[in-house]
């Protein structure tokens, strides 16, 4: 296996223990949020930390992601619709990620199937059809 493929899908630092060095997993977690200290200006013209209500419509993602987002960006190409090396690449991290969601959420592979999807009601509406 390439060692871009191996360093983009192997990374995950929430799947560990509950505690590192003595950090409690919900501080680790809410430490990798983009943007979580992001001070913003009021109305009345103070600052304070922006507290974020809508995470229905989008949620900060984690900087993590963002990492691995810009890790794999040179390797960006057509998934499963060529057969150059970056799309090969792709592919095969796009299958995997499939895979490694199935295992995650208890999935038999053999009899079910990861959907990806942009939205909920997206994702229902695959489901429905």
């Amino acid at each position: 296996m390439p060692a871009i493929q191996q360093k983009l899908f192997i990374r995950n630092p929430f799947m560990q223990s509950p505690s590192t060095n003595g950090e409690n997993v919900f501080a680790k977690l809410r430490n990798d949020v983009l943007g979580i200290d992001s001070v913003v200006p009021i109305l009345d013209g103070t600052q304070r930390r922006y507290t974020f209500l809508d995470n229905g419509a989008s949620t900060p993602t984690f900087k993590s992601v963002m990492k691995a987002i810009e890790d794999f960006m040179p390797w960006y190409s057509g998934v499963h619709r060529g057969t150059g090396y970056k799309s090969q690449v792709a592919t095969e991290l796009f299958d995997r990620a499939r895979d490694i969601i199935g295992e995650f959420v208890g999935a038999d592979l053999n009899d079910n199937v990861v959907i990806f999807g942009k939205n909920t009601t997206e994702a229902v509406n695959k489901m429905s059809n």
